[in-house]
C-alpha cells in the first residue's frame, strides 16, 4: 500500500508543478509572452550598447520617476522624465519611457538623481545612462 500512495502522492505534485508553471507562463502572456519579453530585454541592452559608443555624452537630472505597474521577470518598468544637458551646452527635456530597473527599488531614481547619458544624435530623445 505504501508504494501506491508514493505514487499517488508524486502525480499529485506533478500536476501541482504543472499548474505553477501555467500560473508563471499566464502573467508573462504564456511561453510567447515569456519570449518576446526576453527578445525586448535583448533588443533594449543592444540599443543601450549602441547608444554607448556612438551617443554623444551628456547629464539627466530625474525630474520625476513614475512606476507604471508594468513587471518584468520581476523587476520594475519605469517612466522617467528628464532635464538633459549635453556636453555641447544644449538643455532640453524628455521622457524615458519603459525603463526597466533590477528588483523595485525606485530609491535610485529619485526626483534629483543625476546620471551621465549617451544621446543618440540623430534623435535626442532616445538615450541611455551611461
Amino acid at each position: 500500500m505504501g508504494l501506491f500512495k508514493k505514487m499517488k502522492d508524486a502525480a499529485q505534485m506533478g500536476g501541482e508543478a504543472k499548474a505553477m508553471q501555467d500560473q508563471a507562463a499566464a502573467e508573462h502572456g504564456g511561453l510567447g509572452g515569456a519570449m518576446s519579453a526576453r527578445d525586448e530585454m535583448i533588443r533594449k541592452g543592444q540599443e543601450a550598447q549602441r547608444l554607448r559608443e556612438t551617443g554623444l555624452p551628456g547629464k539627466a537630472v530625474i525630474l520625476e520617476a513614475r512606476d507604471t505597474g508594468e513587471r518584468s521577470f520581476g523587476n520594475a518598468v519605469l517612466d522617467l522624465d528628464l532635464a538633459v544637458t549635453m556636453d555641447s551646452g544644449e538643455e532640453y527635456r524628455t521622457t524615458l519611457t519603459g525603463f526597466m530597473i533590477a528588483g523595485t527599488d525606485m530609491g535610485p531614481y529619485a526626483a534629483g538623481s543625476e546620471y551621465g547619458v549617451r544621446v543618440d544624435p540623430a534623435d535626442r530623445d532616445t538615450l541611455t545612462f551611461a
